[in-house]
């Protein structure tokens, strides 16, 4: 019996540490990862951390009891460990697979100690406070405290404990009985707390901020907004003595009488004390110039321990650490006086360094056991390498333009400041247009002249079908006849604003969670209205209006110059406006009455250019560098249009050359002498760039004009195409020369494509994937190189099919989310500058990628084997490169999410928080580790391999999209409309296509 015994739990501990188990519980975590991602969108993420990432058992759908991710990953440790017990003799055989799992095991201890032993807490501070106490973010806590003056003795009971017993005892001190009971009678989560009015009755319970009454509230997915509510009664030897009623958000404490002695109680945030005080000194915000963007929070603050002080600065991603706490810069507030508030994220980890661990030793476990998989491509890295750089020290030939080609070249080169970011003016008139008419062009007019057109020649381009509007009920609601190419002019809209601006006000009257797609479609061709009509007015002071109508008389005494048209515009009388203050002075301190008819008229015609200055709204062509003084000049922050330039009340020193210029520019465009117009541009432009010292900017703006007017992005989509066109004649027309002319061609654009985003790592001077749209030509160039190196290796022709097919794919989806505008944003303070953040979006794109191709690889695999029958050869040899690519895969995808960990610990003090982003980033981690061990453990072979590869890109989608789809977490972008059909259709494609292969591999 004992034998039997032994027998069965050998067998047992020999099944846990199975590869099954491991494959099991990697599949469970799949499932309560994609479940708990879903959960925080109607619950948030706290109570989907409580619900299911943290606890042993979830109810599925209220009903379905399965496995949280707590017991999941206790017998996945428990699997690792009995593996490390079981086959350690065997280790020493593939030691690199020790190290990587020695690193899991790292993981599994630091997530431990970080749940068991840290805090996260928050420490907020107006300029000149001290404090050494810190606040939980959920937790709460009541307290108790007698009246003695300025020392206290506080007695803390947290809120859970009470709630979880309905009643405790209070000690009056250590050697007093527990003679008084406190009894919940009444708990709110999350309330509303209501206080006393004029003509209510006292509430039977006790609360000196005057609150009555509390009203239950629906809990906030935000749990740290949660505000609870409770009633506690005071007995004293079983007997009732007083009510009272606490709330999460009181102005004083409540005042209690317990055995004749006074006591005070409040609900609050649980506080902790740290080990040093904490002295805020300064604290400072820095936005980007021309928006309420903030770009830096930072804090200098004095840290005292008791033994010394010290100075030090806190900003974003520049923490102070202090043994085992870490302070990081979280916010910049203002109080209603008007001072300035700095609040810190206070994290306590004495397991900080052991995710560091994990990452670097999984990390070269898995490089050093695929090293020689690895090793193989280095040669002919080295070999990209360098065509990659001779290709960037070629040239490249700029398209012409259609009117003169000097004007449009200098009316390009001024700065212009947009979103925070100084840009040449060709490209923020690219901008424009794609956001009115999703193309970089009109007809054969470049952007360029477009705009030069719509500012200097306005009226002309009032026919110009420029709006682009895809809903075809809008264009049928406003009564306009239906254009094929869904494109209309802004005479057309203007002609019915009438009642366009009736449907914008009953939009606007509605919630934003309420607008529909239509609602969306009529705010966003509204707005596109009023940037044109803003483009329109850039110019204005320069022309003609009857406003500026004076007396002949006056215009002799004014000395006015003689009018160009039939009225006079604005600066043609700001040019005389020395005469015309001089003229002033003579009459102004006298009494109004005693003026003369001429003195009235004059002071009228001042009068007038201020009032016209005042009702002039700021225009959106911020083109003038406002700053006189040099040393300001580097910091960008100056840059206005003219409505502010006037408004600035600069010296007329300082603004007539300004406006001098301008004013001759539009003059020479009206009447078509464009070698004028260069001619005062120029002007415009020196006048302006002469206080603006910051050399390193005026290289950038030349380098992106370069790459607008090149626009090699669009270049390298036609070319993958053309590419893909090739590659069918290269099957109907088999021919070696004709192979190795689409191989090199291939590698020169792929070059093309590595330059041009090169360009746009120097113009931004940060890396290549920070929005949606670098990040689709980020991953399609990955995607090449991986490509070009298997084709390299194996020459059989797929491998370019895939770079040309998944190339323009991507570059294509990419030009979707360029059609916004601008494609150089600028960053939020926590996403700038920061050394493990860059590194993080890099790698795990990179990953991404890689996935993205091992999985189209596995549909390129099975379509080989079931449709076209290739031998066992040849797909053995496909085989290899499909795994070396799903490897290579797995790699980059954990290092990048391991990093992107870092980062968050290294902005604010947390790891890992089952964000919706860092879930899709796990889920695809997940999946290769499973396919892996899969296969190992016999449950796959190779074909089994590669359908479950084919699945790959369904993950990458859910990572990419999936988590803006879902509107929540801190890496949620925003809802992208249209995107979550595709979405399903996508889903619904690889799935359906796995499902017949299968089927047609079995009969």
């Amino acid at each position: 019996m004992n034998f039997y015994k032994s027998k069965t739990l050998t067998r047992g501990l020999r099944y846990l540490g199975s590869l099954r188990v491991t494959v099991v519980c990697l599949l469970f975590l799949m499932i309560l990862t994609i479940a708990g991602t879903l959960y925080q969108v109607e619950e948030g993420l706290y109570m989907a951390q409580q619900k299911v990432f943290y606890s042993w058992v979830f109810i599925m759908g209220d009903k379905i009891p399965f496995p949280g991710v707590r017991l999941v990953l206790w017998v996945l440790f428990s699997n690792l460990a009995m593996v490390f017990v079981q086959r350690f003799r065997m280790w020493y055989k593939s030691w690199a697979l020790l190290i990587t799992h020695l690193g899991v095991l790292f993981l599994f201890v630091a997530a431990f100690g970080k749940f068991h032993w840290g805090e996260d807490t928050y420490l907020t501070l107006n300029e000149s406070q001290e404090s050494n106490q810190v606040e939980s973010y959920m937790e709460w806590e009541l307290i108790f405290w007698e009246d003695e003056g300025d020392s206290r003795l506080v007695h803390a009971v947290d809120l859970e404990e009470i709630t979880d017993q309905k009643m405790f005892f209070f000690e009056e001190s250590e050697e007093s009985t527990k003679t008084v009971e406190l009894k919940l009678t009444l708990y709110y989560e999350n309330c509303l707390a209501y206080t006393k009015g004029p003509m209510m009755q006292e509430a039977p319970y006790r609360n000196d901020s005057e609150i009555i009454h509390l009203e239950p509230k629906i809990l906030s997915k935000e749990q740290e907004t949660n505000r609870p509510g409770i009633l506690l009664e005071i007995k004293e030897k079983d007997k009732a003595v007083e009510t009272i009623l606490l709330h999460g958000e009181e102005s004083k404490a409540t005042q209690i009488n317990i055995q004749g002695k006074t006591f005070f109680c409040e609900l609050r945030k649980k506080r902790y004390f740290l080990p040093f005080s904490v002295k805020l000194k300064d604290v400072a915000q820095g936005l980007y110039p021309g928006t309420d963007i903030p770009e830096h929070y930072q804090s200098k603050v004095v840290i005292n321990d008791g033994s010394f002080d010290r100075e030090v600065e806190i900003s974003m991603n520049k923490p102070l650490r202090w043994k085992e706490y870490t302070v990081f810069q979280a916010s910049y507030a203002m109080d209603v006086y008007g001072g300035e508030i700095s609040t810190f994220a206070v994290s306590y980890n004495p397991f900080r360094l052991f995710p560091y661990i994990a990452c670097l030793l999984i990390v070269l476990g898995l490089i050093l056991h695929f090293l020689k998989r690895l090793l193989r491509y280095t040669r002919f890295f080295m070999i990209l390498l360098f065509f990659q750089m001779s290709w960037a020290s070629m040239s490249v030939q700029a398209e012409k333009v259609k009117i003169p080609e000097e004007a449009i070249e200098v009316w390009g080169r001024s700065p212009v400041l947009e979103e925070g970011r100084l840009k040449p003016l060709d490209s923020f008139a690219r901008n424009k247009l794609l956001q009115f008419s999703g193309k970089s062009k009109y007809g054969d007019m470049s952007a360029s002249e477009w705009l030069l057109r719509v500012v200097t020649l306005s009226e002309s381009m009032n026919d110009a079908l420029i709006f682009q509007i895809d809903n075809p009920q809008l264009v049928s609601s406003l009564g306009i006849r239906p254009r094929q190419r869904r494109r209309y002019s802004f005479k057309m809209l203007q002609e019915k604003s009438v009642i366009f601006q009736r449907i914008i006000q009953k939009i606007q009257r509605l919630e934003e969670s309420r607008w529909n797609t239509l609602d969306r479609e009529y705010l966003r061709v509204w707005h596109n209205m009023g940037s044109y009509m803003q483009l329109q007015k850039v110019m204005l002071f320069a022309q003609p209006s009857k406003v500026f109508d004076v007396e002949p008389s006056i215009e002799k005494y004014l000395n006015l110059p003689d009018k160009l048209n039939e009225h006079y515009s604005f600066y043609e009388i700001f040019s005389s406006i020395g005469i015309l203050k001089e003229k002033i002075k003579t009459f102004i301190d006298a009494p109004a009455k005693e003026w003369t008819q001429r003195d009235r008229d004059t002071y009228d015609v001042l009068k007038k250019l201020f009032e016209w200055v005042q009702t002039q709204k700021d225009s959106s062509l911020k083109w003038i560098h406002l700053s006189e003084d040099l040393k300001e000049t580097e910091k960008n922050d100056s840059w206005c249009d003219i409505f502010s330039l006037l408004k600035s009340k600069k010296n007329y020193v300082f603004v007539q050359p300004l406006l001098e210029s301008l004013f001759q520019a539009y003059v020479s465009a009206q009447s078509g002498d464009w070698s004028s117009f260069s001619k005062y541009i120029k002007r415009f432009q020196n006048d302006n760039m002469s206080r603006w010292n910051n050399p390193a900017g005026i290289k950038k703006l030349s380098l992106e004009r370069l790459y607008t007017r090149w626009d090699l992005m669009k270049k390298v989509k036609i070319f993958y195409i053309c590419l893909m066109c090739f590659y069918f004649l290269l099957f109907l027309f088999p021919s070696k020369l004709f192979y190795k002319m689409i191989f090199f061609l291939t590698v020169a654009t792929v070059m093309g494509h590595s330059f041009a985003l090169l360009m746009r790592i120097l113009i931004l001077s940060r890396p290549p994937v920070s929005t949606l749209y670098e990040t689709f030509i980020f991953v399609s160039l990955i995607i090449a190189y991986a490509g070009i190196i298997l084709e390299f290796f194996h020459k059989r022709g797929l491998a370019l099919l895939m770079v040309h097919i998944l190339g323009f794919i991507l570059m294509s989806i990419a030009g979707r989310y360029a059609s916004d505008g601008d494609t150089f944003k600028v960053l939020q303070a926590v996403l700038n500058s920061n050394f493990w953040l860059s590194t993080h979006v890099i790698i795990i794109t990179m990953g991404y990628a890689l996935c993205l191709f091992a999985g189209f690889m596995g549909h390129l695999y099975l379509f080989q084997d079931v449709i076209l029958k290739k031998s066992q050869k040849e797909m053995s040899s496909f085989f290899g490169s499909l795994y070396g690519t799903l490897a290579a895969g797995l790699i980059f995808s954990f290092l990048g999410t391991i990093l992107g960990g870092i980062w968050a610990d290294q902005s604010w003090g947390r790891f890992w928080g089952w964000d919706p982003k860092e879930n899709g980033a796990l889920l695809i981690v997940l999946w290769c580790t499973t396919i892996f061990h899969a296969r190992l453990g016999g449950i796959i072979k190779n074909w089994g391999v590669a359908a479950a590869c084919s699945l790959l890109p369904v993950f990458v989608a859910l990572a990419w999209f999936g988590i803006n789809l879902l509107g929540v977490g801190l890496h949620s972008y925003g809802f992208t409309e249209g995107v979550a059909k595709n979405l399903y259709y996508f889903i619904f494609f690889e799935v359906a296509f796995i499902l017949f292969m299968f089927i047609k591999k079995v009969r």
